[in-house]
């Protein structure tokens, strides 16, 4: 992967993920939603997952989810708060 791009698009979701916080009324709509559409140990792709928000949210609710992201330390991120939620193996 280009190591530039790889830079940059870290740069860019560490700016983005602090505007997102005030719409978590959003995100839980989402989960709202998506909870109705997916049933439990469904096998979920999180493609852009970021900081894994989305990613950990199905984790918790027993679904295993592939979370993939340009960034690696936003996947190095997702890692560690899985692990901090007790849920690396979901993940």
């Amino acid at each position: 992967m280009n190591s530039r791009l790889a830079l940059g698009n870290d740069a860019i979701s560490q700016a983005n993920y602090a505007s997102i916080q005030p719409d978590r009324w959003m995100r839980a709509e989402l989960w709202q939603r998506f909870g109705v559409l997916f049933q439990h140990a469904d096998h979920l792709f999180d493609v852009g997952c970021g900081m894994g928000e989305d990613s950990l949210f199905f984790a918790g609710n027993q679904d295993r989810v592939s979370a993939l992201d340009l960034s690696q330390s936003m996947i190095e991120r997702l890692h560690w708060k899985a692990q901090q939620a007790g849920l690396e193996g979901m993940i």
